[in-house]
Order: C-alpha cells, then structure tokens, then sequence
C-alpha cells in the first residue's frame, strides 16, 4: 500500500465539508479523491479558470491591483492597486461596482497608510449586506482595523508586534479565520529591502508571526494554509514560487507548534469549510477527484517535510505527467 495525503490550493482561496475525513493512508481507485495541487505546482489545462471550480489557476483571483485600497498608501504606490476608496461613503458604490464584475469576495488592504478604521468597516458592511465574503490584508500594526472591521478572513499575521491574547480571542468571538502566510514572512523579514519597500517604515521580523501564529492556535481560531506565492515573471520574491511554497507553510506551521494532522487539516478540510468550497476538501466519494500519492514509506502525519514525497498525481480524474 502506498502513502496518500491530500493537501489543498494556495493563499487566498483554499483556502467542503468539515467534517471530512482526513487520514495518512487509503486505498482507492483513485476516482473519489480530493486533493489539491499546489503542493506540485500542477495546473489543469481541462477546467476553464471561473469561480470556485477552476482553482487551479490562483491568477485568477489575484487581489493586488483590483482590491480596495486607500490612495497613496503602500499598496497604491508600491504595487499600483487602483481601486481606491476615500471615505466610508464611497463604499456602496464601489463594492457594488467590484461584484458587479462577477469576483466571489472582496479583497481590502489594511496598513498602516492604508484605511482609517470607519472606512474599512464601510467597505466590510458593504460588502456583507450584498450577502458577499470579505478579506482582508494585514500584517503590521494595522491588523487591528482588519479585527474591528468584522472583515471574514484575514491574510498573514502581524510580522511587527506579535498578536496580543485579546486580539486574538476577539477573532475567535467573531468567527473570523486567519492564514497566517508564515512562507511569505519568512521570505520578506529576511531582506530588509523588502522590509523597507513593503511595510511602510514599519520593523518586521518573522518571529512576531511565529508569535503571533501561537497565540491564535491558544485561542482556537481557525487557521488556513496558504503561502502567499507568487509565479510572475522577474518578481522580486525570489523563492516564492507556487507549489513548493505551500509545502514549506506546513513544515512553518508545525514549527510553531501545530500538530502535523492540524497542519493538514488546515490545508484541506478547514479550508474548505471557511472558503464554501463544495465537493472538495475531503476523501469521499462524489468530490472532485485530485490526488497526490505519495512514495512508500511517507507519513507526513509524523513528519510534515514528507508531503513532498510525490508518486503520482491526478487533477480532476486526471493523471498529470510531466513533461520532460
């Protein structure tokens, strides 16, 4: 019997059912099983790139040039997002113009040049009263915007001032769901360059998210996978590349503290459920069948570093083979 794990796609969307079971070892045919790609990097060339279906292509829902951001701020000037807002009485239009458009969330930028509170709390009532899902961006000190603003998710952890013991129990009372990008902290706070560039004069460090990770697993918020990568060409994020990426979050994530079945959990079932993703996420007959079939031998449900054990894998039913 072969080693199987299914793992689940990258940052912004898983982050199916919660309940899903989730095990280091199966037998199947192969048809019922779901698992996600990034771990490979593999893309289906069979699945148009729409909606919560085609998730093998992440560009499409990237959210840094059609969020909402506030002029002038890092976000504006850095990576030239233009989807400004400039008061909380803007906010109706714009959401409605945004979802207009078809996009299955909202994507906001909370930073430290970025919204003032009232406008992000617009932006977020906005958003909900069409009945739609907001995310936020934070990773400074700005993350208490994010918290206040009643915003769904929020993508990364403070990387300046570790996550205080009521921030954190503020998200679990609120239902909100945090992932975490460890990956994308690591590879940041490393160069000072991009510290300079990307926090807006802000100290970064990535033992502050370390911290801040901790304190959310204490208070028993739910926790996403996702690396933050990024394919483009000629990016300056140099190493952070979509499939690896999401491997090394786990081995980041057990380095914290989580336990490797949590690990996988959170790259598969957790966020499934948190994203409303149907049909995926779980081993079960019926779901999408994406499977990632490991080498015998492989536990990563003892050590997290073997999710990268590839055998074979299979995107919608359908066997990848690589090209030579």
């Amino acid at each position: 019997m072969q080693s199987i794990i299914y793992l689940f796609l990258t940052s912004l969307l898983g982050p199916s059912s919660v309940n899903g079971c989730l095990s280091g070892r199966h037998e199947t045919d192969g048809s019922h099983i779901e698992t996600q790609l990034e771990l490979l990097g593999a893309r289906s060339h069979s699945t148009p790139p729409t909606g919560k279906i085609a998730l093998t292509n992440v560009r499409v829902f990237d959210g840094w040039t059609i969020g909402a951001v506030a002029r002038n701020s890092t976000h504006a000037t850095v990576f030239g997002a233009t989807g400004f807002v400039t008061s909380p009485s803007e906010a109706p239009e714009f959401v409605a113009d945004v979802f207009g458009n078809g996009p299955e969330y909202m994507k906001l930028i909370a930073e430290p040049n970025g919204f003032n509170q009232a406008t992000h709390n617009a932006l977020v009532s906005a958003t909900h009263a069409l009945g739609k899902v907001a995310m936020t961006h934070a990773q400074d000190c700005s993350y208490e915007v994010a918290i206040r603003s009643r915003t769904n998710g929020i993508q990364h952890v403070p990387f300046d001032i570790p996550l205080t013991e009521e921030m954190a129990q503020l998200i679990k009372q609120q239902a909100q769901y945090v992932t975490p990008t460890l990956n994308i902290g690591k590879i940041v706070t490393a160069n000072a360059t991009l510290v300079s560039i990307l926090s807006g004069g802000v100290n970064l460090t990535y033992q502050a998210g370390v911290a801040g990770v901790q304190q959310l697993m204490r208070a028993g918020v739910p926790l996403l996978a996702g690396s933050d990568a990024n394919d483009a060409a000629g990016s300056f994020l140099v190493g952070d590349t979509i499939g690896i990426t999401l491997h090394r979050e786990l081995q980041y994530l057990t380095d914290a503290g989580m336990s490797e079945v949590d690990a996988l959990r959170a790259a598969t079932v957790v966020r499934s459920f948190w994203h409303s993703l149907i049909g995926r996420g779980s081993i079960r007959e019926g779901y999408r069948a994406d499977l990632l079939l490991l080498k015998p031998g492989s536990d990563p449900l003892r050590n997290i570093s073997q999710t990268m054990d590839i055998a074979r894998v299979w995107n919608g039913g359908i066997e990848y083979v690589p090209t030579a």
